[in-house]
């Protein structure tokens, strides 16, 4: 069987990127789950990226993510064409929730969910 895709690392503009597709990113996700070691993901577009270097804390949240994965087209684009990164692909973020709870029910594991309102817990 040939190796599973995973998630490779870059910067633009200073900030740090994880590069994949959907798969990729379940299967480095995932993985990294299983260790139970905790830790951030972060689902990047350009208003991330530009708030980013605005803001040194969001900076340094994303920079100790476990992975922050490029979910808007912009940042792909820019990624292929000023680094080449043919890899670059979009990971769209309620896909990549999806897909994760789907691998966790497969392999019989928990999510936790942390955030939002009362009326969003009801829908």
């Amino acid at each position: 069987m040939p190796p599973r895709p995973h998630l490779t690392e870059t910067t633009l503009f200073g900030i740090r990127l994880s590069i994949g597709d959907m798969q990729a990113a379940v299967d480095t996700i995932s993985a990294q789950a299983s260790q139970a070691n905790g830790g951030l993901v972060c689902v990047a577009n350009v208003d991330m990226l530009t708030r980013a270097k605005r803001t040194p804390r969001l900076a340094q949240l994303m920079q100790g993510a476990r992975a922050v994965v490029t979910d808007g087209m912009p940042l792909v684009w820019v990624l292929k064409r000023l680094q080449g990164r043919a890899d670059a692909a979009r990971v769209y973020g309620p896909g990549l929730v999806l897909a994760l709870c789907q691998r966790a029910a497969e392999q019989g594991s928990s999510v936790f969910f942390y955030g939002g309102t009362p009326d969003d817990l009801r829908h």
